[in-house]
């Protein structure tokens, strides 16, 4: 539940008036607002679309509400450019009523390249705290702005993330925009407005690109983990084994860069245009300033050769996955009867399909036939082998 005032929950409140201290706890409120405000939007629009379940259109995920923290860090970060970093300097020498047209704070934290794209994080010396592990335990510990709650989604991506919900009242708390400038909440509520009009997809993909440069870099970033994740379960098949978390990880990684080379074209041009049209004035400049735009996004002319790279192996981690899904679950070998031995079956399928076709190497078409006892034949670990070396 939402509490019903910020000193309801336990801040600590030395911390507040700390520099990294202010100016988290500001940002935290900024995401609490737009989240808030985003499922609100998005509840009313599934209230009214019969071909939507309303509690599915207004769920986040954590993987969507990391990219959600990219999108308005970014936009921020340009803001306060624009206007504080220019005066902070001088600032007791502003007057009160010209510091309220500033943007005083920013968010102390930087892009971390993640699993599923970039992430809001701290460093501190080797260590790196991403966002939404930094709330995830205040949550733990009582003390959160999000509650981080099982997904009532039938089928949730990314292997089962949970949902995110704001965990403050952020319309009629009075106490709710205290610190913050004129300026700033306007420019809250007219970036809150924006986002709120798109989908979580939309969302994601706009949060996960930036520049040109980034993404490919991000693609090739997910190939060198895919790689690493191949060594790995070839290291295992020499005992006829794989580890299922190694497979999920290797079939992630391809995943995510099939996704960052070409899926997400479509929906994030979809969110930049919703954006450029909801925005205006500063923080429409903002907002062009911290994301590229579609056109040049996917320019680059090495994506081609990625994206075939992507569809070219997407199918062996297919195999991989539900061979080391098979070895854990005997009794789903033939006629799965559980869900999820069904949906790897059809993994297995369509992996083999494509293995055949793209690599002309034939897997048998029964996936027991490849196992003997709980390992992989011979003829099945070598070839699972020679797969894995073209990734």
């Amino acid at each position: 539940m939402a509490s019903e005032s910020l000193d309801a929950y336990r801040l600590y409140r030395a911390v507040r008036h700390a520099k990294t201290g202010f100016q988290l706890e500001r940002v935290f409120r900024t995401l609490c607002f737009v989240l808030s405000q985003w499922i609100a939007h998005q509840t009313r629009s599934a209230a009214g679309d019969l071909r939507t379940k309303h509690v599915e259109q207004s769920e986040m995920t954590e993987i969507e509400f990391d990219k959600l923290c990219n999108v308005v860090c970014r936009i921020w970060t340009m803001l306060f450019s624009k206007s504080g970093l220019t005066v902070l300097d001088e600032i007791e020498s502003v007057p009160p009523s010209e510091v309220q047209k500033l943007v005083l704070f920013q968010p102390p934290l930087q892009e971390i390249p993640g699993l599923h794209g970039p992430g809001e994080a701290r460093t501190q010396g080797s260590e790196t705290h991403y966002l939404v592990d930094i709330l995830k335990t205040l949550d733990d510990e009582g003390v959160g702005y999000f509650l981080f709650r099982p997904s009532a989604r039938r089928n949730v991506p990314d292997g089962g993330m949970k949902c995110v919900q704001p965990a403050l009242l952020t319309s009629d708390d009075p106490t709710f925009w205290e610190g913050f400038t004129t300026a700033e909440i306007q420019h809250i509520r007219q970036m809150s407005g924006a986002i709120s009009r798109l989908t979580a997809e939309q969302i994601r993909a706009l949060g996960t690109h930036r520049t040109a440069f980034d993404t490919v870099e991000d693609v090739r970033r997910e190939f060198r983990w895919a790689r690493d994740r191949a060594r790995q379960i070839m290291g295992t098949l020499n005992a006829g084994l794989i580890e299922f978390s190694a497979a999920l990880r290797l079939q992630t990684c391809i995943r995510e860069a099939g996704r960052k080379a070409k899926l997400n074209v479509a929906a994030y041009a979809e969110a930049y245009a919703g954006m450029s049209l909801e925005l205006g004035g500063t923080i429409l400049e903002a907002f062009k300033s911290a994301q590229t735009s579609p056109e040049a996004m996917w320019s680059s002319p090495e994506l081609p050769s990625l994206i075939e790279k992507a569809a070219d192996v997407d199918g062996i981690s297919n195999c991989v996955l539900a061979v080391a899904f098979f070895l854990e679950h005997a009794e789903d070998r033939v006629n799965p009867k559980t869900r999820e031995g069904r949906r790897m079956q059809k993994m297995w399928d369509e992996g083999r399909a494509s293995v055949q076709s793209r690599h002309r190497t034939t897997l048998s078409e029964h996936v027991a036939e490849v196992i003997e006892g709980n390992r992989l034949t011979n003829d099945a670990s070598r070839i699972l082998r020679k797969l894995l070396q073209k990734i």
